[in-house]
């Protein structure tokens, strides 16, 4: 029996999207991110965190941290249950991945909706 990742669908074309998607995701805050850096040759902090204070920067940010907790979790489900083979010590290793990417994204957010 195949296990899903996400628990959103039966064959895993729901996790195919996803990753897909997200990284779709990453690849423009990638993007944004280097020309942010690109146009604004005197980076201090006042600038960058000027930039940082925009919602919009701000939403972008937060929707990428979460398409890189998806696109992360995916990957390495997909990884470990291929090569883990062990019952138990394939769900400790589940776990200890699934609260790591919980705990940087609630780090994440904090420090972006921070005031």
């Amino acid at each position: 029996m195949v296990a899903i990742a996400t628990g959103l669908g039966k064959n895993g074309l729901q996790e195919w999207v996803i990753q897909r998607v997200t990284a779709v995701i990453l690849s423009f805050y990638c993007v944004f991110i280097f020309i942010f850096f690109l146009f604004n040759k005197d980076i201090n902090y006042e600038n960058f965190s000027m930039f940082f204070d925009n919602i919009f920067v701000k939403i972008f940010t937060l929707i990428s941290i979460l398409s890189l907790s998806a696109h992360t979790w995916i990957g390495l489900w997909t990884i470990i249950t291929d090569y883990i083979k062990n019952f138990y010590l394939r769900i400790f290793i589940q776990i200890v991945v699934n609260l790591l990417l919980m705990s940087y994204v609630f780090v994440g957010i904090e420090i972006l909706w921070r005031t």
